[in-house]
């Protein structure tokens, strides 16, 4: 478990102190993503959900595109899909993808 280091310019809400269930977690985070499957954490309002994913994917490399889409319950399908269209960009056909060479 690393050793957590305090930074007043954070918001707390963003803050993550490492424990082994959140170590146990990014573990299998890391493993799905390597293996190129899709993750999805399920809980209660409040458990951390949306501070593990934020600390992972800022620990991403540059090249990756990373977008965040904020979903409730008005949310439906075509919004979600304009959501995960619009940082696309066409290539070839029918087929979309991340601009340049980010994956």
């Amino acid at each position: 478990v690393p050793k957590f280091e305090f930074d007043a310019e954070t918001p707390l809400q963003a803050m993550l102190v490492h424990t082994s269930e959140t170590m146990r977690f990014r573990y299998f985070i890391d493993l799905l993503m390597e293996y190129r499957r899709p993750v999805v954490l399920v809980g209660n309002a409040g458990c951390g959900k949306t501070v593990l994913i934020n600390d992972k994917l800022s620990s991403l490399d540059e090249d990756m595109l990373v977008t965040t889409i904020p979903l409730n319950y008005y949310t439906t399908a075509l919004m979600l899909q304009e959501g995960m269209e619009k940082p696309l960009e066409k290539k070839a056909g029918r087929n979309y993808g991340p601009p340049g060479t980010k994956k």
